[in-house]
């Protein structure tokens, strides 16, 4: 999982995106993007933790 937070003049953008390799069918370095626009860093920094305690939970349950 990675993730990017971006400072923009109408908030916060947080990214976060599983990478992936590009293949015939995939034409996108990813399996997914999500972006948010949120009002503060800190938002932005406790939507990623549940993004990163959700990828935790798929990990420990495979």
């Amino acid at each position: 999982m990675k993730y990017r937070i971006s400072h923009t003049e109408t908030g916060i953008l947080l990214r976060v995106w599983a990478p992936a390799p590009l293949t015939e069918a995939r034409t996108r370095p990813y399996l997914f993007l999500a972006q948010y626009r949120v009002s503060t860093e800190k938002e932005a920094m406790q939507l990623l933790s549940t993004y990163l305690s959700g990828e935790q939970l798929a990990i420990a349950t495979n």
